[in-house]
């Protein structure tokens, strides 16, 4: 017996429900206004009722600098005491920042619908932010330590970015805000430097924050004392200061990741604070003397879970730290089985002594640190004596045998002056097979090199899983008649990040490859690292 339904019944069945919509859970609500611009959601709230309901309240889900100046903000088109009546516009807001009237003068920022007299004070804003339930995350730029007590009471707040840089008042005391510090999961506090002393005093010992990131100049690094609950401290600023001890990072030890963008010749207590850190798993630091990183060559290895370390170097290197530098590092990386990436930068150094043969130069041990996945030496000048093109190409032959016993390597970066990679030898011949390698950057800056297409072919054949290579600098035509095969011929998507000139296809001769090959270096060729802001 069949049964059969009205037309009113099946049109009903059929039309949406938007009840539906209109509950839907916060988060689900803030990933669909994520997928539209805020001028799309503008237009979209005048096609009906039902969309003007629902996608509303999402055109507000970021609040940024020059956002109060918007003809359509919610307290431009309301009596400002009408306050209440604009909490329907933020229940979804996530980020908030607010810049006084100095800050976004200084910046000369210039709009048609920007004047100074539209922004609200700080108590104001204050009181907006009251209003915005969901709030996660707030920066502030203030003119004045006591405009922040209008900001006293904000709770549930995961992250505060004060700016302090246009305040000109001295005596900046954390106890005045304590209450406020202690209830924030990450902070990050930039002060200017006539005021960056940082007051401790009244805070009791007994009622440690709950704050588990924190990103400050040198001189709040007593702010650590405080945070016993620590996992990420970030250290930097752009300017001189006196040296400040790193002793109350010690107090921090359930710390995972630290970044020092500063100096550490500027530290005191380094060598003592770091190898104290025993559940640490991720250190950046800039060094300028191989003293900074003795402690590394301590018998019992420091930082033992460390997974993560990179190291910069200052642009003026000592050449007497060469050798002291290239041990430490081979010391780094046959000490800690947990390192999963290590990245140096700028360093002057001897690869050779990086990755010595096992019985040479009393190094008696393979690699322990055989799961590593992430190497980068990026180094900006030769580190070693020797000039003779046969003897650094041996040389350098036998780290990429090194290399090829890190078997898990999943990228491999290496940038040097004197790196000499010659198709069909070098890392192509010497590295064993990486199964693993997706990445492969290997860069002579200011040279240009000759590679074929069947050398390539070779290249991913012996790294299957090969998805980005860059070569540095390709002569004539190389790199045009590479990039054509991997569009045309290759079976899998390969990106080609080497620099070449497009303009010299026509030019291009297969034999220009053996005569690039037998010359080595080409000096008049330079490549371009610069970048291209995408501002869609």
């Amino acid at each position: 017996m069949s049964s059969t339904r009205s037309p009113a019944s099946s049109s009903t069945s059929s039309a949406p429900s938007t009840s539906f919509a209109y509950n839907l859970p916060p988060e689900i609500t803030l990933m669909v206004a994520k997928h539209f611009s805020r001028s799309t959601l503008q237009v979209a709230v005048r096609v009906c009722k039902d969309w003007n309901r629902i996608l509303s309240n999402l055109i507000w889900y970021e609040v940024l600098e020059m956002d109060w100046h918007h003809p359509s903000f919610p307290t431009r088109v309301p009596p400002y005491a009408q306050f209440q009546d604009l909490a329907v516009h933020f229940v979804h807001t996530r980020v908030f920042s607010w810049h006084s009237n100095k800050a976004i003068s200084q910046r000369r920022i210039t709009t048609k619908d920007f004047a100074l007299s539209t922004q609200l004070p700080p108590a104001a804003v204050s009181r907006v932010l009251s209003l915005m339930s969901n709030l996660t995350s707030v920066e502030l730029h203030l003119d004045s330590y006591p405009a922040l007590s209008d900001f006293d009471d904000l709770k549930k707040l995961e992250k505060l970015e004060l700016n302090m840089l246009n305040c000109s008042t001295p005596g900046f005391s954390v106890t005045l805000f304590a209450d406020l510090f202690s209830r924030i999961n990450c902070l990050k506090l930039v002060m200017p430097p006539e005021t960056v002393e940082v007051s401790m005093s009244g805070l009791p010992e007994t009622d440690p924050w709950v704050m588990t990131v924190l990103e400050i100049e040198p001189e709040a690094i007593p702010l650590a004392s405080h945070c016993k609950k620590l996992k990420e401290l970030a250290v930097g600023c752009d300017r001189d200061f006196e040296q400040v001890s790193m002793r109350p990072v010690m107090e921090c030890q359930d710390l995972e990741i630290l970044r020092i963008n500063v100096d550490l010749m500027f530290f005191s207590g380094v060598a003592e604070v770091l190898p104290s850190l025993t559940n640490l798993k991720h250190l950046e630091i800039i060094v300028n003397s191989s003293a900074e990183i003795e402690f590394f060559n301590a018998p019992d290895t420091p930082m033992p879970l460390l997974e993560i370390l990179e190291i910069k170097h200052m642009s003026h290197q000592d050449p007497g730290n060469i050798s002291s530098f290239s041990r430490t590092y081979g010391t780094i990386l046959r000490s800690h089985s947990n390192l999963r990436t290590f990245h140096v930068e700028g360093a002057a150094i001897n690869p050779s002594l990086v990755f010595p043969v096992p019985g040479q130069e009393r190094v008696a041990s393979e690699w322990v640190c055989d799961q590593l996945e992430h190497l980068a030496l990026i180094l900006s000048w030769p580190g070693w004596s020797i000039t003779s093109k046969d003897e650094k190409c041996q040389c350098w032959d036998e780290v990429f045998v090194q290399i090829g016993k890190l078997s898990h390597l999943k990228t491999v970066s290496i940038e040097s002056e004197d790196l000499e990679v010659h198709p069909g030898r070098g890392f192509l011949e010497k590295c064993a097979p990486l199964y693993d390698l997706k990445s492969l950057v290997l860069s002579a800056p200011d040279t240009e090199r000759a590679w074929r297409v069947d050398q390539i072919q070779s290249l991913l054949e012996k790294y299957p899983a090969l998805r980005s290579i860059d070569l540095g600098g390709l002569v004539r035509g190389s790199g045009s008649t590479i990039q054509a095969w991997l569009d045309n011929e290759c079976n899998r998507e390969i990106d080609l990040v080497s620099f070449y000139n497009e303009s010299d296809d026509e030019e291009y001769q297969e034999s220009d490859c053996d005569e690039y090959e037998d010359d080595g270096y080409r000096d008049d060729g330079y490549r371009d690292d610069g970048y291209r802001d995408d501002d869609s």
